[in-house]
């Protein structure tokens, strides 16, 4: 009978990341329902199954936490609006792939309150607020420099713009309130508008895709 390998046991860097991972995914589950300042570091470190002193040995402050919990939605978010983009046939089609995305994510509204009660909390400013919105406006311009194709040069609105327009649009947080209209439906309104003012043929913008 073969024995089974033993577990491979992980090194000090790999337990730290595992440890920091294991926290974030709980800080995360707790400020979405418990708020910002409703979620605690003991109730973290307790969800998480670790010490208090553990996370603080991986992050300087619950604000230090929250941003880096928004920094990984930040990420998730980019990286789930980044395919859209491939192989689509047509403005109508990127859109429509807009729109669908927009309605998926906006279920999930809760973070746009997040973000602006910590805001208030911390204040304009602070170093941790400018790091969250360095990532914010990062991603407004990956993502609209995706969608600057669709449109002529004299269109007189910025890359970054219309990144902002999808991601703000995405992420209000009263838009969760409303269910007359929902943020797919003003994905489309704004993006359909746009095109029809300031639109480029579309061989010239498929080919600008690679489609």
């Amino acid at each position: 009978m073969e024995r089974e390998p033993r577990p491979t046991r992980l090194t000090r860097a790999e337990s730290r990341a595992q440890t920091r991972e294991d926290i974030l995914n709980t800080a995360k589950l707790l400020f979405a329902q418990e708020g910002f300042r409703g979620a605690s570091l003991e109730a973290i470190a307790l969800q998480a199954g670790y010490s208090k002193g553990a996370v603080y040995s991986n992050f300087e402050s619950k604000e230090d936490l929250f941003v880096a919990v928004v920094e990984t939605y930040q990420h998730e978010s980019l990286a789930s609006a980044l395919p859209l983009f491939e192989g689509a046939p047509s403005n109508a089609e990127l859109v429509d792939r807009l729109a669908n995305w927009a309605d998926k994510l906006a279920q999930n509204g809760i973070w746009g309150f997040l973000v602006l009660e910590y805001a208030r909390h911390v204040g304009h400013g602070s170093p941790l607020n400018e790091r969250q919105s360095s990532l914010i406006r990062q991603n407004w311009h990956v993502v609209g420099e995706k969608l600057r194709v669709m449109f002529r040069d004299d269109m007189p609105v910025t890359s970054q713009a219309l990144g902002a327009l999808v991601f703000e649009l995405t992420h209000a947080p009263l838009s969760g309130l409303v269910t007359t209209l929902t943020v797919g439906g003003l994905v489309r309104v704004t993006f359909e508008g746009l095109i029809l003012a300031y639109g480029r043929p579309e061989s010239k913008n498929n080919q600008a895709r690679g489609a």
